[in-house]
């Protein structure tokens, strides 16, 4: 079980509006395996979210892409956090805030997750 808490710090839309509509995803390697809701109007999304499945024993990465919903576009790609494999265990039942990549180096862009592990 992944626990997906909340997004926080995103940069504002460069347009009058300046709040974002975020939805994360959830991939195994390239596959997207869980979406959650997107969360209008905010640059600092709280999604509490659990997401459960079965991980196959052959993948590289864990990862989790931030998107701003757009109705007229193509949803653009906020960042992204990527846990290897090998990793995981380190991060099991514990709330762990990773840095969103890419992003511009003075950001603090997070996300926060927790992992649940069964052995």
């Amino acid at each position: 079980m992944v626990q997906l808490w909340e997004a926080k710090n995103i940069p504002p839309y460069p347009g009058p509006n300046k709040m974002r509509d975020c939805y994360c995803t959830v991939n195994l390697d390239q596959e997207e395996v869980f979406r959650t809701k997107t969360i209008d109007k905010s640059l600092c999304p709280f999604y509490a979210e659990d997401f459960y499945c079965e991980i196959p024993r052959t993948f590289r990465y864990l990862s989790f892409y931030i998107f701003d919903r757009d109705v007229f576009r193509r949803d653009s790609s906020i960042g992204k956090v990527a846990v290897q494999k090998e990793e995981l265990q380190k991060y099991h039942s514990r709330d762990t805030w990773f840095p969103l990549q890419p992003v511009s180096a003075d950001s603090e862009v997070q996300l926060a997750i927790t992992t649940m592990m069964s052995s």
